[in-house]
């Protein structure tokens, strides 16, 4: 359900079933005009709050993705960086490793001849 139905459907509900409150009251008409009017402009405040509400949303949501955004992109290049870096130091070892293989092999090959 999408965000403006929902406030759609909120907004009208407020509307009449504040106008079928004062038309159900037993009130005078200037007491029954003074209340819709009243009940008027507090529905119209809460509609405004709640548009405002919404966009605030919106905006908090774009700057929370960029941020998100952001800040997995930095993520990726850390992790990046560390396993270059990783490779860099463990290459000697790797080459050490493989001469010394090497030799092993060469001086099995020697005496088992």
């Amino acid at each position: 359900m999408k965000f403006s139905s929902y406030i759609t459907g909120f907004v009208t509900g407020v509307s009449i079933s504040a106008v079928a409150s004062l038309l159900l009251a037993p009130k005078s008409g200037q007491e029954l005009r003074h209340s819709i009017k009243s009940s008027a402009n507090a529905t119209q405040r809460n509609f405004i709050q709640i548009k405002n509400d919404g966009q605030e949303l919106i905006e908090q949501l774009k700057v929370t993705t960029q941020i998100g955004h952001q800040a997995v992109k930095e993520l990726s290049n850390e992790l990046m960086d560390s396993v270059e870096k990783w490779k860099n130091d463990v290459e000697p070892s790797i080459q050490s490793i493989k001469r010394d293989i090497s030799d092993l092999e060469k001086n099995i090959d020697i005496k088992g001849k």
